[in-house]
């Protein structure tokens, strides 16, 4: 998922994402080893796709199993594939 990937699924969600607060947080979850990053060139224009690493799914299923439900329903539609 692209960065501008994740600001489209949180509007659809109806939360304003700025890619000013959101790269940032994508630059320290990969550098924690939550996050790995890969770049592609894609029509001339260089993009950063993010995916989970093995620590991030631990984590975020740590996380989601001491949310309560109304957060869990919204990070498994956020997170599920084709969203």
């Amino acid at each position: 998922m692209s960065g501008d990937d994740f600001i489209h699924v949180e509007r659809q969600h109806r939360h304003e994402l700025s890619a000013g607060k959101l790269y940032p947080v994508l630059a320290e979850l990969t550098r924690a080893g939550y996050l790995k990053m890969e770049e592609r060139n894609e029509h001339g224009k260089l993009h950063k796709y993010y995916s989970a690493t093995e620590a991030g799914m631990n984590l975020l299923s740590a996380i989601k199993r001491d949310l309560g439900e109304p957060m869990k329903s919204f990070l498994i539609e956020w997170l599920s594939p084709g969203s």
